[in-house]
């Protein structure tokens, strides 16, 4: 990087003082008020789902998720107990069948959006093939039992083929920055991702984070985050240089995660 640590400062502080300091007690959520009530609308559903699950399964003597509605491929959300879930995850398609092992980092941060209500309902289903056999859901189902609640909403799709489980995960996965920039101003691109992780790690190089809570966290400073942006600051390896964040520490402490 060029320049002395003096120099970037100086231009630093110029800049900040052209600049007004946003508005640190904006709070912004990335959930609009019609989707919380899609939300709620999915959860009723997943609730009277779960309970026709759970009544077949008493009347036929069979696991629940083998009381199927239809003879084909079909989805829904059901709001799974503990139990129901338990169920699942003991026929799961295992390591030795060429399933991945359980990636605990990734099992902690999914256990966290679950644990702080940050759990969306999407079209990204827990599989289970139509002989009875979970193969795709591993994490989230680890995530949930893991966590402290007692009951999650999860998409589920019934009477999946079994060779499907070659094709999971084909498709081009949006990274963190392209999905920030479906809620906050696309003229920053990536740079946004750096500098919330950067933040959001402190001297924790090894935390990582859900697409979810860096979202929640640039929503909710979204001002803070627009100033530091318009900075110019530079953000390297997701790393704030020390000269930096002297620079901006002030401004942004209120935001760091303990």
């Amino acid at each position: 990087m060029s320049g002395s640590v003096g120099s970037i400062a100086d231009l630093m502080l110029a800049k900040q003082k052209r600049l007004p300091i946003p508005d640190l007690e904006v709070k912004r959520t990335i959930v609009s008020d019609s989707s919380a009530e899609q939300i709620e609308a999915i959860q009723r559903e997943a609730v009277i789902n779960r309970d026709h699950y759970l009544s077949e399964s008493r009347r036929s003597g069979l696991p629940w998720f083998k009381c199927i509605r239809k003879p084909i491929q079909y989805s829904e959300f059901v709001m799974l107990t503990r139990e129901m879930a338990e169920e699942i995850k003991k026929d799961i398609w295992s390591v030795a069948e060429g399933n991945r092992n359980i990636k605990r980092l990734h099992v902690e941060a999914l256990q966290r959006d679950i644990e702080a209500g940050r759990w969306l309902p999407t079209h990204e289903s827990i599989a289970i093939d139509v002989n009875g056999q979970t193969n795709d859901g591993q994490h989230r189902l680890t995530a949930f039992l893991n966590s402290s609640k007692s009951e999650v909403c999860f998409y589920i799709t019934f009477n999946v083929l079994p060779e499907a489980k070659f094709a999971v995960d084909s498709g081009s996965k949006r990274n963190t920055g392209e999905k920030l920039s479906m809620i906050i101003d696309r003229k920053w691109g990536s740079k946004v991702t750096g500098f919330c992780r950067a933040i959001m790690r402190g001297v924790n190089a090894k935390a990582r984070y859900t697409d979810s809570e860096i979202a929640e966290f640039a929503t909710t400073w979204e001002p803070v985050v627009e100033w530091v942006m318009d900075q110019n600051i530079i953000v390297y390896k997701d790393l704030l240089v020390q000269e930096q964040l002297q620079v901006v520490f002030s401004l942004v402490k209120k935001c760091l995660v303990v």
